[in-house]
């Protein structure tokens, strides 16, 4: 995980330029991030540079992941109705409904994570939250993005090669439908799946996968200290850059590549 800072939140209204966001994807960008996680927004986007932005990241290889906002509102709002992001919407305490706050409809690009009452990382000033030492339970969008960028950095630890296009998709189509059958405007896709989605992404083909493996012998049979060969053939390596053997318990026998 890699913070960018891009500016401070004193809770004193201040808020950031969308340059100043645009310049923090390029540095995201710059440096092979695979998720950005945007817990930001506003109603409008200036100069069209959130959108530029966010287009630039999936052109990168990016999965964009934005807060959809807490207006309680179905209007647009940006970063988190840019074509390609894909926005979150906020549950309530119970993880069924769409939470009061929550923004909702928009572009079609919604799915529904926890946000309310979310543990979080603050900064020790903050007067009456000062208690927790550094921690509070807080309730927003913003909480809930972070889980679905979760979602899709894990979807990738088992699946690298899979586009920000695939990961999205994946991510769509594991949720656990809620509302209205199919796509509605107050779950969007649904409440993510986190374990469904990370087993679909496991076996999912990529064009890196082997195409067949054959190993010259099913099974052998040796005597302690004694040695043999195997070796596999593998067809249409794709972009792999050889062959890995592992063996789970290197007390039973060792592998020599």
């Amino acid at each position: 995980i890699e913070l960018v800072e891009i500016g401070s939140d004193t809770g004193t209204g201040n808020s950031l330029s969308a340059f100043v966001i645009y310049k923090a994807v390029l540095y995201a960008i710059d440096n092979n991030i695979r998720v950005i996680n945007m817990s930001l927004g506003g109603a409008t986007d200036p100069d069209n540079i959130f959108q530029s932005a966010v287009d630039l990241a999936i052109k990168s290889g990016c999965v964009v992941v934005c807060a959809a906002g807490n207006e309680n509102s179905s209007d647009f709002a940006y970063p988190s109705d840019c074509s390609g992001a894909l926005s979150v919407i906020a549950l309530d305490e119970s993880c069924q409904g769409r939470a009061s706050y929550s923004n909702y409809g928009g572009t079609d690009n919604k799915v529904s994570a926890p946000g309310t009452g979310i543990l979080s990382t603050i900064p020790e000033s903050f007067g009456e939250y000062n208690f927790l030492r550094g921690y509070e339970q807080l309730s927003g969008t913003s909480m809930a993005t972070p889980v679905v960028a979760a979602e899709a950095a894990m979807i990738l630890s088992v699946n690298p090669s899979l586009t920000s296009t695939a990961v999205k998709e994946i991510i769509y189509k594991t949720c656990t439908d809620m509302g209205d059958e199919g796509y509605d405007k107050n779950y969007g896709y649904g409440i993510v799946n986190i374990c469904e989605a990370v087993k679909t992404a496991y076996s999912t083909p990529t064009d890196d996968m082997p195409t067949s493996i054959r190993l010259s012998s099913s099974g052998v049979t040796i005597v302690k200290g004694d040695a043999c060969k195997v070796s596999a053939t593998v067809t249409s390596l794709g972009q792999n850059n050889g062959v890995y053997y592992h063996i789970e318990d290197n007390g039973i026998a060792r592998v020599s590549q």
